[in-house]
């Protein structure tokens, strides 16, 4: 079980081709398309600008807050009101380099990630998939 009041924020910059940020976060994810896993599919639902195929990574983080504030900000998440608040930042971004002055672990789909900085990048069109025409049906 978490105990939310030792959960440790870090200090990270995130760059993207034009632009820098400092942020504090307890938390990120980056992906390409809808930001939304397991109970945050409402988030996902509500990222209406987010496709799979648009080029862009889709960046959300959560910023460090006062630990009473988890509770709303988690409402916000689960109900998808995150775009405009001031516990969350996301951005959009074709590529991404992500850096941290602590040891912190990474997850990607499950699997221990690499360690800091962080390199990003989204290949746009660049997949091609080809399939065979129905038994029956003309190519």
């Amino acid at each position: 079980l978490l105990d939310l009041r030792k959960l440790k924020a870090s200090k990270v910059t995130l760059i993207t081709p034009t632009d820098v940020f400092h942020e504090e976060m307890y938390f990120m994810m980056v992906v390409n398309g809808k930001p939304g896993i397991g109970r945050f599919q409402k988030a996902s639902q509500e990222a209406n600008d987010s496709q799979i195929d648009d080029g862009q990574l889709d960046v959300l983080l959560v910023r460090k807050m006062r630990f009473r504030d988890i509770p709303r900000a988690m409402m916000q998440l689960v109900k998808g009101n995150y775009r405009d608040s001031e516990y969350f930042f996301h951005l959009k971004t074709d590529a991404l380099k992500v850096d941290c002055e602590h040891k912190l672990p990474i997850d990607i789909d499950g699997e221990a990630g690499d360690e800091f900085p962080l390199i990003f990048s989204s290949v746009h069109n660049q997949l091609k998939i080809f399939t065979l025409a129905d038994e029956g049906e003309e190519e």
